[in-house]
């Protein structure tokens, strides 16, 4: 009789907190994204309502087993003791207290050391993980039991007049103080997901588990519950919420078929259901790629489950004998196509292969320079447009790591009453402006080799696809590869444990990487004044042997952890203290920007060198939340906070201008090579944007971005834009988002629902890229 009694309180405790939990669950979700509650309710409460089955039974077999050894009373006798005993009631209220006040000096010691270690800024990093762990195991709760003593003695002598009502003071204890604490340590702990951590998931069902505690202790003293539990009527009670979870199971698979926000809702809004989500899909995704081979609440289905690189977010490659994406069988290298749609061939300034010659690598217009041989000055080479227009001048590539395009002071970005980036700008004044670039990846080791190789993220050959650092391969042809064989000598200065040769992204290019910290130490690094001593020294250098180059400068500094500056304090805290912080950083790179124009000037380098200033990606601060999470920093979304990016490109001699067009930074190094007028390799994806510069009209073309899973983000998305219209696409979670850029700026409203049309005519052009690798025209 114990059994079944304490197994059925169990299940009705364990039921009506599911019920709750959901309730709560959906209730947020809705508010993020209105009109989902009935969806993410139907998917959370069968769920929750099993996982608590379970736990209901095996508490239950516990609480039997103790029953049958201390009699079937036993709980309701402690409980009576602690009432009817106010002294003892008393002292164990104030033991309570101790050890939540030491659990509480536990959260804030970790959260502490995670913060001074500056765990925080490796959110991507598994080794957040450990080293958290090992806080809370060596340090924090070493403090907490040294804490507790203390605590337990002086709650001894205050709990004589700790208050008393019906119920015992323990439980007046627990639901108030203890509830308080509770919060603020669930908040502390909410704030340290590092390296996939999540803690939010398990605060969420421990809080559906304590509330089932709560009620299953009230209910000993419920008479009339406990006449419930013994009746039939709790038998029909929780038959009645089991037909009540299949139902909603049931209805729920409709509900997420039928409309991807309510995918969305689970997966970015809600904490318990999205852990239990994934725990479903998991059981059957058996190569672990994040694609079930079922159908469950409306996931994208693996269609071979057997090979993890073969799933409906993969990039189809030709005629390697299989269906990559799971659509349309294998594909044939002459429907792929080279060159990621560019318009036909000779076109004016369109960006065709090779900036409009006759093809890439036709002698001609084209053809390389000889090698090494010094050139007097840097004046243009006469022509009709763009196709006629050769540099005959050096070419300094500018690299900002991690800034943002509303940053550039021309766009917004203030300081003090004025500008933030007052070299910046005025780089701008004399060149080309871009304002509508983005980059194809949000984070540097697929954002550079990007750049470098003109090829989307997806394309990019690395030795593992899912490695947080990949190495480029020597298969991808590289920009740097292409300037040393036309003969300019080609470069690059950093100070960035990313830029070393192991990584494969310095092909082409002597490279110099001096004083680059480890992976942990890079963060607060300040490398500026190391990066600028050394690409001095090379400019002087090159402006005394008059060699003709392409050189690359890398500033790290907006990146964070953001370093302060004294001549650049920051007072603000929060949020905002994080952006001005960041803002600050800027600020400080922007004064190296400045160095590096002013000394192009003092060598004489300035008339016969082009500048092309660009970020990799840009940087999150609240703005959105993905897979339950709100991010404030960059590598986890597509969004355009991370995409939209500055790109600045001042050549002597040709016209400012502002340029509004969408662009991506794949197109950099055809730009590059068709000012010089060095073949552009076949395999580029990108296109020139001389013509664009030139005042030529630019063809409209697609705009995409990916963010492709990696070991510590398991996560994907695409972005596609047409004009101010945006798509996200996530496939693993079966999630379409649609976005007008014009009117939202900052993504905030999902129009996949009310512009269905717009939405399945941008999905199946960014599913046509991923068949064919080609972009068809706006």
């Amino acid at each position: 009789m114990g059994y079944r009694r304490s197994i059925t309180r169990g299940l009705l405790c364990g039921l009506l907190s599911a019920l709750v939990l959901a309730l709560w669950e959906a209730r947020g979700a809705a508010a993020s994204s209105p009109g989902t509650f009935m969806g993410v309710l139907a998917v959370a409460l069968p769920l929750l309502a099993t996982l608590a089955t379970l736990l209901a039974l095996a508490a239950g077999v516990v609480f039997g087993g103790v029953s049958s050894v201390l009699g079937e009373r036993w709980a309701s006798r402690a409980w009576k003791t602690l009432r009817d005993d106010a002294a003892r009631d008393r002292r164990v209220a104030g033991l309570v207290v101790a050890t939540g006040v030491a659990l509480l000096v536990m959260v804030l010691a970790t959260a502490a050391l995670t913060a001074g270690l500056g765990l925080m800024d490796v959110k991507r990093k598994g080794v957040g993980v450990l080293v958290i762990g090992l806080i809370a195991g060596g340090v924090a709760l070493p403090l907490g039991v040294a804490v507790w003593f203390p605590a337990a003695a002086l709650m001894m002598r205050i709990s004589p007049w700790l208050p008393r009502v019906k119920m015992p003071a323990t439980l007046t204890v627990l639901l108030l103080p203890l509830l308080g604490l509770g919060l603020v340590a669930a908040k502390i702990l909410g704030g340290l997901d590092v390296g996939g951590l999540h803690i939010g998931q398990y605060l969420a069902l421990g809080a559906g588990l304590l509330l089932a505690l709560v009620l299953a202790v009230i209910s000993i003293n419920i008479k009339a519950l406990n006449r419930l539990v013994e009746g039939k009527a709790g038998l029909l009670l929780g038959v009645g919420l089991g037909v009540l979870s299949l139902g909603s199971l049931l209805w729920a698979r409709g509900a997420t078929a039928r409309d991807e926000r309510v995918r969305g809702a689970v997966t970015d809004h809600t904490a318990a259901t999205r852990a239990l989500v994934k725990v479903v899909q998991g059981l059957s995704d058996h190569d672990k790629d994040g694609y079930p081979t079922a159908v469950i609440f409306g996931a994208t289905v693996d269609c071979d489950d057997s090979r993890a690189l073969v799933n409906p977010g993969a990039t189809e490659v030709p005629d390697n004998g299989l269906d990559d994406n799971c659509r349309n069988g294998d594909a044939h290298a002459e429907v792929a196509g080279g060159g990621g749609g560019t318009p036909a061939a000779g076109t004016p300034g369109a960006g065709t292969p090779g900036g409009g010659t006759p093809g890439a690598g036709t002698p001609g217009a084209g053809t390389p320079v000889a090698g090494g041989t010094p050139v007097a000055g840097g004046t243009p080479v006469a022509g009709t447009g763009a196709a006629g227009f050769k540099w005959d001048g050096n070419v300094l590539m500018i690299g900002i790591d991690t800034m943002r395009a509303d940053r550039l002071g021309l766009a917004g970005g203030k300081y003090a009453g004025g500008s933030l980036t007052p070299a910046m700008d005025a780089l701008a004044q004399r060149g080309a402006w871009f304002t509508g670039v983005r980059a194809q990846a949000p984070n540097t080791p697929r954002s550079f080799p990007s750049i470098f190789s003109s090829q989307l993220p997806s394309h990019v050959k690395f030795d593992s696809p899912t490695a947080n650092y990949g190495v480029v391969l020597p298969a991808n042809q590289l920009l740097f590869e292409s300037t040393t064989a036309g003969g300019l000598q080609s470069f690059g200065i950093s100070s960035h444990f990313y830029f070393t040769e192991a990584r494969g992204i310095t092909q082409g290019a002597t490279w110099n990487n001096d004083g680059a910290k480890t992976v942990k130490d890079s963060n607060p690094d300040i490398a500026a004044p190391r990066v600028f001593a050394a690409a001095e020294a090379k400019l002087r250098e090159l402006a005394q042997s008059k060699q003709r180059f392409a050189g690359f400068v890398h500033l790290f500094e907006p990146h964070s952890t953001y370093v302060p500056h004294p001549e650049y304090p920051s007072k603000k805290s929060g949020v905002a203290g994080l952006e001005e912080r960041y803002d600050m950083e800027v600020r400080y790179v922007d004064d190296y920007v400045g160095k590096l124009v002013a000394l192009l000037a003092e060598t004489g380098l300035d008339k016969t060198t082009a500048i092309v200033l660009f970020a990799d990606h840009g940087e999150a601060f609240g703005d959105h939340v993905f897979a339950g999470e709100r991010m404030f920093f960059h590598g986890q979304t597509v969004f355009d906070e991370l995409l939209h990016v500055p790109l600045i490109i001042a050549v002597p001699g040709l016209e400012p201008r502002r340029i509004d067009e969408p662009t991506m930074l794949v197109d950099l190094a055809p730009t590059i090579l068709d000012l010089l007028k060095l073949p552009i390799p076949a395999e580029f994806q990108g296109r020139s944007l001389l013509g664009a510069m030139m005042g030529e009209p630019l063809a409209p073309r697609p705009v995409l971005g990916e963010l492709l899973p990696a070991k510590n983000w398991p996560h994907e998305a695409r972005a596609l834009m047409q004009g101010n219209l945006k798509l996200i696409w996530r496939p693993a979670d079966g999630v379409t988002q649609l976005f007008d850029l014009a009117a939202d700026p900052r993504e905030k409203t999902d129009l996949s629902r009310d512009r269905a049309d717009d939405t399945k005519r941008l999905r199946a052009e960014l599913e046509r890229w991923l068949e064919t690798g080609t972009l068809g025209a706006l």
